[in-house]
């Protein structure tokens, strides 16, 4: 345990931004934290997630415990970004994060060894995975570079929107498979063209369904015993089921890519596959590893993207100034046939401002989770080693003492000459939607490459506009990915 008066002063530094919640209590032991209960998570449910965090700030500070007891395993939940900052700089050589600790799909990769070993593996293994495929995916000019690759399928795509104006929470994800297997294995399954097989339908469905089976396991304490104990539930052997026939599917596309590349196809040769097949070699890394790999970012990345993807539409169509000024600058730099490449990106600034106020105002995700390989002394409270600890700025995210009118949608509060680097607002673990540190996700800024392509191509065709009978969607948390509840439904305008 560090000394009071080092503790005190880091407080001081930290108040200077922004006070923490009962930040200057005592240091006290595990069983002194402050603690929520079953009864209060069922009073949110998993569908409003969000509104339990901000809840749990509330009532309790910036440290509460989710006790073993009361949730089958202890979890501590965090919400001040200097907290969330500690965390993660405590996080060693070889942090252990989210994947490792999500039982349902280390589970699932125990059982059947079916699933890349990214997610499970620990230690000097898991560094040396990640560092291979994480190349030509994590920097965002190697992201950038799969924009041609794109291009094609996100026109087609936009071509396809307005017949699905009333369903975009059935279109959005069909978008997100298409781009995704496109970047990944440089093909697109065509389903935005509503032209795929059944199968390819199906793998959307299961894709979906999954996250949904996975969070009620991960967050229903009878489920969580069962796993410890070993036995098995309805709800496992739904998730197993359905594991099954993702990774059926997916290990079938991944298949076909290596066959393309072998035939000398070029867009799979520059696709993420056709990079990390030119360098099996150096990387040491096994044809059978790296399949496994992109057929679990196959699945993976269908759900976050495309409920990201339906919030910056929504958000788009519900503040007409913001998406005025964002066509101003693509037109200007693109007009209106060009397809967007990495070059153009920053000279479309507002593109970047416009997804950061989608992630502060409708954040896809609740934050990040690590266990730490020491006892630790975070927020003024001892944590013992290995313990789950969710980081989650969602409550400071539309606090007015935080942001100028939180709860309206400004782009423009991201200027680079607004920028404060002592205001809280902008603490670099503010806006995390995809996690931070070691083991952000691998995905995401392909996703962001993704949605970017989608816009850019959008609002060069259409004005987009809420249908007078669309309703006020939720934030809803249910499938672990927060998504518009109902889907709202649009009008699209062509431009020309």
């Amino acid at each position: 345990m560090r000394p009071l008066a080092n503790v005190f002063s880091r407080s001081r530094r930290m108040i200077s931004k922004q006070p923490f919640l009962y930040s200057i209590a005592q240091f006290s032991d595990f069983s002194a934290m402050p603690k929520t209960n079953l009864d209060e998570f069922l009073r949110y449910g998993l569908a409003d997630q969000n509104g339990f965090l901000k809840h749990l700030h509330s009532e309790y500070g910036d440290v509460v415990l989710m006790p073993k007891e009361e949730f089958g395993q202890d979890m501590v939940k965090v919400f001040h970004p200097d907290i969330i900052q500690e965390v993660l700089q405590k996080e060693g050589r070889y942090p252990i994060g989210a994947a490792s600790l999500i039982w349902p799909f280390n589970r699932y990769q125990d059982e059947t060894g079916r699933m890349s070993q990214l997610g499970s593996a620990v230690g000097p293994e898991w560094k040396k995975l990640r560092s291979i495929l994480q190349k030509n995916l994590v920097n965002p000019r190697d992201a950038q570079g799969y924009y041609p690759l794109l291009s094609d399928i996100a026109d087609q795509a936009v071509n396809y929107m307005p017949a699905n104006a009333n369903q975009m929470g059935n279109y959005a994800p069909c978008m997100a498979i298409d781009l995704f297997i496109t970047l990944m294995c440089g093909h697109p399954l065509n389903i935005t063209s509503n032209s795929a097989t059944p199968e390819d339908a199906k793998f959307v469905d299961n894709s979906i369904a999954v996250f949904k089976v996975f969070a009620y396991l991960m967050n229903t304490p009878s489920e969580i015993t069962s796993h410890m104990e070993g036995g098995s539930t309805p709800a496992w052997e739904e998730f197993k089921g359905l594991m099954d026939g993702i990774t059926d599917t997916s290990t079938r596309y991944t298949e076909l890519a290596l066959k393309r590349y072998a035939e000398g196809d070029e867009l799979t040769a520059n696709s993420y596959l056709g990079h990390r097949l030119r360098q099996l070699a150096k990387d040491d890394l096994g044809i059978e590893s790296l399949g496994k790999a992109v057929s679990s970012f196959l699945f993976a990345g269908v759900d976050t993207t495309s409920n990201t993807l339906q919030w910056v539409l929504y958000n788009l169509a519900n503040n007409p100034n913001a998406q005025e000024t964002l066509r101003d600058e693509i037109l200007s730099q693109l007009g209106y046939d060009k397809s967007v490449a990495g070059k153009d990106v920053k000279k479309i600034p507002y593109l970047n401002k416009f997804i950061k106020e989608t992630y502060r105002l409708t954040p896809p995700t609740a934050g990040t989770v690590r266990a730490l390989p020491e006892d630790n002394t975070i927020g003024g409270y001892d944590i013992p080693a290995y313990t789950m600890i969710q980081g989650s700025p969602a409550p400071y995210l539309t606090l007015s003492s935080v942001f100028s009118e939180p709860d309206v949608f400004n782009p423009s509060r991201w200027d680079r000459d607004k920028k404060d680097s002592t205001s809280l607002a902008h603490h670099p673990y503010m806006i995390m939607p995809f996690g931070k540190g070691k083991r952000m996700c691998l995905g995401a800024r392909a996703a962001e490459v993704e949605i970017s392509a989608i816009v850019c191509r959008l609002l060069q065709r259409y004005r987009l506009k809420l249908s007078p009978d669309s309703e006020v969607p939720n934030l809803d948390t249910s499938g672990g990915i927060a998504k518009p509840v109902p889907s709202p439904k649009y009008v699209f305008e062509p431009l020309q």
